[in-house]
């Protein structure tokens, strides 16, 4: 679904799209007829296609009623991959390449994150009148975009250990800025709202690809946490402190300490930790600090292999998923022995 390669010809862009899903569903021709002239609009309209719904953001959200609108949208939503994939390879390729001045590459990357996010908060604004089933998929998409528009996920990989100790080192140093940064917090922001979006939606819907952004998220979650000063110093009041009004919950709708957090950094930042049945402690009493990353990890694959249980009735889970859930355990038990190793 996020693959790079370009699977379908760009003539085949300009086609229509599909018509209403209840004209394909109709029992009879009968009813197709009725439903046709129902929903058919008053004067001819233009045919609406991808490409126009890519060049303007607010075309798919209002689209005439004969069109299959469900299906528009997510085609648009999904095609915006492709303009972050290559956001993300320039922004990879640049820290890489010596001779760019800082100048130059904040220039131009600063200006094609304004216009991705721009695109993307328009195209928001126009899904948010339609709250039917699809909306919690979205809504997950959505944030799962802005977040990889934030984060540096080809660093992030080496960073977990994709090419080595070696590779993980040099990640480690060209993430420094990044971590220190508003954009490393904005896309901590968008992982706790992947991780809020992925426990909203009906069993029946998770897929494995939801499976994949919510393991996406947790990386930049324990990515942050494990670059932060506050972990790396073993400060005990950043990582215990209990201080009224300080805890930042990133998988909570956004409010004005987020907000804080965001631009300054002002906070504690954290996500709501999975409730082992062992534990009197109430749900929304209960908190997992960002400057704790095992912990993060662990209460991320707790949530993914629990909800997913639910979707198989208390089955064991997909052998994909399991496999996800197994390598998040061992990222978490080679972050809780690099912390003993500090102590």
């Amino acid at each position: 679904m996020f693959s790079a390669n370009r699977m379908i010809a760009y003539s085949e862009l300009s086609l229509p799209f599909p018509e209403s899903r209840r004209l394909w569903l109709a029992d009879s021709a009968e009813v197709w007829k009725k439903l046709y002239l129902e929903i058919r609009p008053p004067e001819p309209d233009e045919t609406c296609n991808l490409i126009e719904c890519v060049v303007d953001s607010t075309r798919s959200g209002n689209l005439p009623s004969l069109y299959d609108s469900e299906l528009a949208k997510q085609a648009t939503l999904y095609s915006v991959w492709s303009l972050v994939w290559d956001l993300r390879q320039h922004q990879s390729a640049s820290m890489w390449q010596k001779s760019w001045t800082t100048s130059e590459h904040t220039l131009l990357h600063e200006s094609q994150c304004q216009h991705l996010e721009q695109f993307l908060r328009n195209l928001r604004l126009s899904y948010e009148p339609d709250c039917g089933e699809g909306a919690p998929a979205r809504g997950l998409v959505f944030d799962l975009l802005f977040m990889h528009i934030f984060a540096q996920f080809d660093h992030l990989e080496l960073l977990i250990g994709k090419d080595g100790h070696k590779g993980g080192q040099s990640a480690s140093k060209l993430l420094q800025g990044w971590s220190k940064g508003h954009k490393s917090r904005r896309a901590a922001w968008h992982a706790g709202q992947v991780i809020r979006a992925f426990q909203q939606l009906l069993p029946k819907d998770r897929l494995e690809f939801h499976a994949v952004a919510l393991y996406q998220a947790n990386m930049v979650l324990w990515a942050f946490g494990m670059l932060s000063d506050a972990h790396q110093s073993g400060s005990t009041l950043l990582l215990d402190s209990t201080q009224p009004g300080t805890t930042i919950r990133l998988d909570e709708p956004d409010n004005l300490d987020t907000q804080k957090w965001i631009r300054f950094g002002i906070g504690l930042p954290s996500i709501h930790g999975t409730i082992q049945a062992n534990t009197e402690e109430k749900p929304e009493n209960k908190s997992v600090s960002l400057f704790k990353p095992a912990e993060v990890v662990e209460s991320n694959r707790r949530l993914l292999l629990e909800l997913f249980r639910k979707k198989y009735g208390g089955r064991d889970v997909a052998t994909f998923v399991e496999n996800i859930g197994l390598f998040m355990s061992e990222v978490e038990e080679i972050t809780r022995t690099t912390a003993l190793s500090k102590e």
